[in-house]
Protein backbone atom coordinates (compact mmCIF):
# COMPACT_ATOMS: atom_id res chain seq x y z
CA UNK A 1 0.00 0.00 0.00
CA UNK A 2 2.79 2.18 0.47
CA UNK A 3 4.31 2.30 -2.59
CA UNK A 4 0.41 2.44 -4.15
CA UNK A 5 0.63 5.81 -2.72
CA UNK A 6 3.75 6.72 -2.61
CA UNK A 7 2.71 6.48 -7.06
CA UNK A 8 -0.17 8.60 -6.62
CA UNK A 9 1.12 11.23 -4.69
CA UNK A 10 1.85 13.24 -7.33
CA UNK A 11 -1.53 12.50 -9.60
CA UNK A 12 -3.33 13.52 -6.00
CA UNK A 13 -1.04 17.01 -6.14
CA UNK A 14 -1.96 17.20 -10.04
CA UNK A 15 -5.93 17.23 -9.31
CA UNK A 16 -5.75 19.37 -6.19
CA UNK A 17 -3.47 22.00 -8.25
CA UNK A 18 -6.54 22.05 -11.15
CA UNK A 19 -8.75 23.41 -8.61
CA UNK A 20 -6.57 26.65 -8.34
CA UNK A 21 -7.50 27.82 -11.54
CA UNK A 22 -11.15 26.41 -11.53
CA UNK A 23 -14.41 28.64 -10.99
CA UNK A 24 -15.08 26.75 -8.14
CA UNK A 25 -17.61 27.79 -4.86
CA UNK A 26 -15.81 27.00 -1.23
CA UNK A 27 -17.98 24.04 -1.18
CA UNK A 28 -17.44 22.50 -4.19
CA UNK A 29 -13.86 22.78 -3.72
CA UNK A 30 -14.35 20.95 -0.34
CA UNK A 31 -16.81 18.08 -2.58
CA UNK A 32 -13.37 17.77 -4.73
CA UNK A 33 -11.02 17.38 -1.94
CA UNK A 34 -13.29 14.87 -0.38
CA UNK A 35 -13.87 12.83 -3.38
CA UNK A 36 -9.85 13.34 -3.92
CA UNK A 37 -8.79 11.89 -0.42
CA UNK A 38 -11.65 9.38 -1.00
CA UNK A 39 -9.42 7.71 -3.87
CA UNK A 40 -6.36 7.78 -2.29
CA UNK A 41 -6.84 7.59 1.54
CA UNK A 42 -9.14 5.39 3.28
CA UNK A 43 -11.59 8.43 5.12
CA UNK A 44 -14.97 8.13 7.26
CA UNK A 45 -14.84 11.79 7.26
CA UNK A 46 -13.39 14.47 6.36
CA UNK A 47 -12.61 18.27 8.26
CA UNK A 48 -11.13 21.26 6.93
CA UNK A 49 -10.94 24.28 9.04
CA UNK A 50 -9.65 27.81 7.37
CA UNK A 51 -8.82 31.23 8.75
CA UNK A 52 -11.60 34.14 7.69
CA UNK A 53 -8.63 36.97 8.98
CA UNK A 54 -10.65 39.03 12.11
CA UNK A 55 -14.09 37.27 10.98
CA UNK A 56 -12.98 34.07 12.85
CA UNK A 57 -13.56 30.62 11.06
CA UNK A 58 -15.13 28.35 8.25
CA UNK A 59 -15.07 25.05 9.63
CA UNK A 60 -16.10 22.07 6.62
CA UNK A 61 -16.91 18.20 7.29
CA UNK A 62 -18.01 15.79 5.49
CA UNK A 63 -19.08 12.74 7.54
CA UNK A 64 -21.59 9.71 6.92
CA UNK A 65 -22.76 11.42 3.35
CA UNK A 66 -23.49 14.29 4.81
CA UNK A 67 -21.77 17.60 4.20
CA UNK A 68 -21.73 20.39 6.82
CA UNK A 69 -20.90 23.99 6.86
CA UNK A 70 -20.15 26.50 9.80
CA UNK A 71 -18.97 30.13 10.64
CA UNK A 72 -17.27 30.15 14.06
CA UNK A 73 -15.20 32.90 16.23
CA UNK A 74 -12.93 30.26 17.31
CA UNK A 75 -12.15 26.50 16.93
CA UNK A 76 -13.16 24.39 19.83
CA UNK A 77 -10.58 23.41 21.83
CA UNK A 78 -11.27 19.46 21.13
CA UNK A 79 -11.58 20.01 17.45
CA UNK A 80 -8.83 18.14 15.91
CA UNK A 81 -7.98 20.75 13.33
CA UNK A 82 -8.02 23.34 16.09
CA UNK A 83 -5.17 21.61 17.97
CA UNK A 84 -3.56 20.58 14.52
CA UNK A 85 -3.82 24.84 14.29
CA UNK A 86 -2.36 25.08 17.38
CA UNK A 87 -0.20 22.27 17.96
CA UNK A 88 1.19 20.91 14.69
CA UNK A 89 0.90 17.09 13.20
CA UNK A 90 -1.69 15.27 15.39
CA UNK A 91 -2.06 11.15 14.72
CA UNK A 92 -4.51 8.93 16.73
CA UNK A 93 -5.06 5.40 16.67
CA UNK A 94 -8.25 3.03 17.35
CA UNK A 95 -9.44 4.49 15.47
CA UNK A 96 -7.68 5.98 13.00
CA UNK A 97 -6.82 9.70 12.77
CA UNK A 98 -4.31 12.37 11.86
CA UNK A 99 -4.44 16.31 11.17
CA UNK A 100 -2.06 18.56 9.57
CA UNK A 101 -1.75 22.13 9.67
CA UNK A 102 -2.10 24.45 6.52
CA UNK A 103 0.23 26.92 5.54
CA UNK A 104 0.97 29.48 3.72
CA UNK A 105 4.08 31.05 3.58
CA UNK A 106 4.96 31.03 7.69
CA UNK A 107 1.09 31.36 8.51
CA UNK A 108 -0.84 28.48 9.98
CA UNK A 109 -3.82 29.31 7.92
CA UNK A 110 -6.00 26.26 8.76
CA UNK A 111 -5.91 22.51 8.93
CA UNK A 112 -7.15 19.23 7.34
CA UNK A 113 -8.12 16.22 9.34
CA UNK A 114 -8.84 12.50 8.29
CA UNK A 115 -10.92 10.01 10.41
CA UNK A 116 -11.18 6.40 9.18
CA UNK A 117 -13.44 4.18 11.43
CA UNK A 118 -12.14 0.71 9.68
CA UNK A 119 -8.43 1.34 10.19
CA UNK A 120 -6.61 1.03 13.48
CA UNK A 121 -4.12 3.95 12.25
CA UNK A 122 -3.20 4.94 9.21
CA UNK A 123 0.87 5.07 7.85
CA UNK A 124 3.15 7.23 7.11
CA UNK A 125 2.30 7.40 3.73
CA UNK A 126 -1.35 8.40 3.51
CA UNK A 127 -0.10 11.19 5.89
CA UNK A 128 2.79 11.92 3.22
CA UNK A 129 0.19 12.28 0.62
CA UNK A 130 -2.24 14.36 2.29
CA UNK A 131 1.04 16.53 3.42
CA UNK A 132 1.81 16.42 -0.28
CA UNK A 133 -1.51 18.46 -1.22
CA UNK A 134 -1.60 20.35 1.85
CA UNK A 135 0.02 23.42 0.29
CA UNK A 136 -2.66 23.30 -2.52
CA UNK A 137 -5.88 23.22 0.09
CA UNK A 138 -4.42 26.10 1.47
CA UNK A 139 -4.14 28.15 -1.37
CA UNK A 140 -7.13 27.06 -3.05
CA UNK A 141 -9.18 27.66 -0.28
CA UNK A 142 -7.61 31.36 0.48
CA UNK A 143 -8.46 31.99 -3.16
CA UNK A 144 -11.83 31.27 -3.03
CA UNK A 145 -12.38 33.30 0.48
CA UNK A 146 -10.61 36.05 -0.85
CA UNK A 147 -12.78 35.83 -3.96
CA UNK A 148 -15.77 35.36 -2.00
CA UNK A 149 -15.06 38.75 0.53
CA UNK A 150 -14.78 40.79 -2.50
CA UNK A 151 -18.43 39.68 -4.50
CA UNK A 152 -19.69 40.45 -0.84
CA UNK A 153 -18.29 43.46 -0.63
CA UNK A 154 -19.31 44.08 -4.53
CA UNK A 155 -22.76 43.15 -4.01
CA UNK A 156 -22.85 45.35 -1.00
CA UNK A 157 -21.67 48.39 -2.77
CA UNK A 158 -24.34 47.82 -5.54
CA UNK A 159 -27.20 46.51 -3.53
CA UNK A 160 -30.31 48.01 -1.61
CA UNK A 161 -29.53 46.42 1.90
CA UNK A 162 -33.34 46.27 3.34
CA UNK A 163 -34.55 45.02 -0.40
CA UNK A 164 -31.27 43.23 -1.79
CA UNK A 165 -32.28 44.68 -4.97
CA UNK A 166 -30.11 47.07 -7.36
CA UNK A 167 -29.43 50.41 -5.97
CA UNK A 168 -29.46 53.68 -8.22
CA UNK A 169 -26.02 53.50 -8.82
CA UNK A 170 -26.15 49.94 -10.29
CA UNK A 171 -29.64 51.04 -11.53
CA UNK A 172 -28.23 53.95 -13.73
CA UNK A 173 -25.25 51.76 -14.92
CA UNK A 174 -26.89 48.81 -16.45
CA UNK A 175 -29.67 51.56 -18.00
CA UNK A 176 -26.66 53.30 -19.43
CA UNK A 177 -25.95 49.70 -21.11
CA UNK A 178 -29.18 48.83 -22.29
CA UNK A 179 -29.42 52.03 -23.91
CA UNK A 180 -25.98 51.35 -25.70
CA UNK A 181 -27.53 47.97 -27.00
CA UNK A 182 -30.70 49.96 -28.46
CA UNK A 183 -28.73 51.84 -30.48
CA UNK A 184 -26.66 49.04 -32.46
CA UNK A 185 -29.42 46.62 -32.35
CA UNK A 186 -33.08 49.10 -32.21
CA UNK A 187 -34.69 46.89 -29.78
CA UNK A 188 -36.52 49.20 -27.37
CA UNK A 189 -35.82 49.78 -23.78
CA UNK A 190 -39.05 50.38 -21.00
CA UNK A 191 -38.51 51.95 -17.64
CA UNK A 192 -41.18 52.00 -14.85
CA UNK A 193 -41.04 54.59 -12.29
CA UNK A 194 -42.66 53.76 -8.83
CA UNK A 195 -43.96 55.31 -5.88
CA UNK A 196 -45.66 53.65 -3.53
CA UNK A 197 -49.31 54.92 -2.26
CA UNK A 198 -50.83 54.72 1.35
CA UNK A 199 -47.03 53.83 2.61
CA UNK A 200 -46.52 56.74 5.14
CA UNK A 201 -49.77 55.50 6.45
CA UNK A 202 -48.32 52.38 7.43
CA UNK A 203 -45.59 53.71 8.69
CA UNK A 204 -47.45 56.38 10.98
CA UNK A 205 -50.02 53.68 12.62
CA UNK A 206 -47.84 49.82 12.46
CA UNK A 207 -44.59 51.29 12.95
CA UNK A 208 -40.68 51.04 10.79
CA UNK A 209 -40.92 47.40 10.93
CA UNK A 210 -44.16 47.44 9.19
CA UNK A 211 -43.25 49.45 6.45
CA UNK A 212 -39.56 47.38 5.82
CA UNK A 213 -42.22 43.91 5.76
CA UNK A 214 -43.78 46.09 2.72
CA UNK A 215 -40.82 47.35 1.11
CA UNK A 216 -39.28 43.92 1.72
CA UNK A 217 -42.33 42.33 0.36
CA UNK A 218 -43.18 44.85 -3.01
CA UNK A 219 -39.47 43.91 -3.51
CA UNK A 220 -40.16 40.31 -4.37
CA UNK A 221 -43.10 40.71 -5.80
CA UNK A 222 -41.29 42.86 -8.82
CA UNK A 223 -38.68 40.45 -8.88
CA UNK A 224 -41.12 37.95 -9.81
CA UNK A 225 -43.58 39.79 -12.38
CA UNK A 226 -40.70 40.71 -14.61
CA UNK A 227 -38.05 38.63 -16.85
CA UNK A 228 -34.57 38.02 -15.20
CA UNK A 229 -33.29 40.31 -18.01
CA UNK A 230 -34.84 43.09 -16.54
CA UNK A 231 -33.20 44.70 -13.72
CA UNK A 232 -35.31 45.82 -10.49
CA UNK A 233 -34.04 49.14 -8.17
CA UNK A 234 -35.14 50.47 -5.15
CA UNK A 235 -34.04 54.74 -6.27
CA UNK A 236 -35.04 55.49 -2.66
CA UNK A 237 -37.30 55.48 0.25
CA UNK A 238 -40.37 54.31 -1.29
CA UNK A 239 -39.63 54.62 -4.88
CA UNK A 240 -38.88 51.85 -7.16
CA UNK A 241 -37.69 51.65 -10.74
CA UNK A 242 -37.69 48.62 -13.64
CA UNK A 243 -35.77 48.40 -16.33
CA UNK A 244 -37.33 46.44 -19.10
CA UNK A 245 -34.80 44.59 -21.73
CA UNK A 246 -36.28 44.83 -25.41
CA UNK A 247 -40.15 46.08 -24.25
CA UNK A 248 -41.17 46.94 -27.52
CA UNK A 249 -45.20 47.76 -27.32
CA UNK A 250 -45.44 45.56 -24.35
CA UNK A 251 -44.51 47.90 -21.50
CA UNK A 252 -48.74 48.30 -20.89
CA UNK A 253 -49.12 44.74 -20.24
CA UNK A 254 -45.90 45.02 -17.38
CA UNK A 255 -47.43 47.83 -15.88
CA UNK A 256 -50.92 46.29 -14.68
CA UNK A 257 -48.76 43.37 -14.28
CA UNK A 258 -47.01 45.22 -11.56
CA UNK A 259 -50.00 47.23 -10.51
CA UNK A 260 -51.74 44.06 -9.69
CA UNK A 261 -48.85 42.22 -7.80
CA UNK A 262 -48.04 45.38 -5.44
CA UNK A 263 -51.35 45.86 -4.74
CA UNK A 264 -51.99 42.79 -3.42
CA UNK A 265 -52.88 42.85 0.08
CA UNK A 266 -49.98 41.66 2.86
CA UNK A 267 -50.48 40.47 6.40
CA UNK A 268 -48.60 42.07 9.08
CA UNK A 269 -49.64 39.96 12.30
CA UNK A 270 -53.01 40.40 12.77
CA UNK A 271 -53.45 43.65 10.54
CA UNK A 272 -53.59 43.55 6.75
CA UNK A 273 -51.46 46.39 5.20
CA UNK A 274 -52.88 47.46 1.83
CA UNK A 275 -51.11 49.91 -0.66
CA UNK A 276 -51.13 51.30 -3.98
CA UNK A 277 -49.04 52.64 -6.39
CA UNK A 278 -48.22 54.95 -9.40
CA UNK A 279 -46.00 54.28 -12.31
CA UNK A 280 -44.71 56.43 -14.60
CA UNK A 281 -43.50 55.08 -18.26
CA UNK A 282 -40.76 55.90 -20.67
CA UNK A 283 -39.83 53.91 -23.75
CA UNK A 284 -36.62 54.45 -25.86
CA UNK A 285 -36.10 55.75 -28.51
CA UNK A 286 -39.78 57.58 -28.93
CA UNK A 287 -39.44 59.33 -25.64
CA UNK A 288 -35.46 60.27 -25.51
CA UNK A 289 -32.18 58.47 -25.65
CA UNK A 290 -30.62 59.51 -22.69
CA UNK A 291 -30.94 58.21 -19.03
CA UNK A 292 -31.22 61.46 -17.70
CA UNK A 293 -34.63 62.90 -20.19
CA UNK A 294 -36.41 59.08 -19.59
CA UNK A 295 -35.87 58.95 -16.00
CA UNK A 296 -37.34 62.96 -15.82
CA UNK A 297 -40.11 61.82 -18.47
CA UNK A 298 -41.20 58.68 -16.38
CA UNK A 299 -40.88 60.56 -13.18
CA UNK A 300 -43.05 63.29 -14.11
CA UNK A 301 -45.66 60.70 -15.56
CA UNK A 302 -45.91 58.83 -12.23
CA UNK A 303 -46.30 62.18 -10.15
CA UNK A 304 -49.38 63.47 -12.52
CA UNK A 305 -50.57 60.46 -11.89
CA UNK A 306 -50.37 60.51 -8.40
CA UNK A 307 -51.67 63.93 -8.09
CA UNK A 308 -54.24 63.29 -10.30
CA UNK A 309 -55.28 60.22 -7.82
CA UNK A 310 -54.98 62.33 -5.09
Amino acid sequence: MAARLAQTAPDAARRMAALLVGNLSLDEIFVSLCDLLGSFVEATSVEVAFRRGERGWVLLRYSGDRYFREALPALPDDDPCGRAAREGVLREQHPAAFALPLVIGDEIVGAVSARSDGLNAYDDDSEALVGSIAPYIAVALQQRILLDAVVAERFRAEHDPLTKLANRALFASRFEQALLREQRTNREVGLLYLDLDRFKPVNDQFGHEAGDLVLRVVAERLQHVVRDVDTVARIGGDEFAILLEDVGEGIADVVCKVKHAVELPIAYGDAILSIGVSIGTAVAPRDGRDSESLMQRADEAMYRQKTGRA
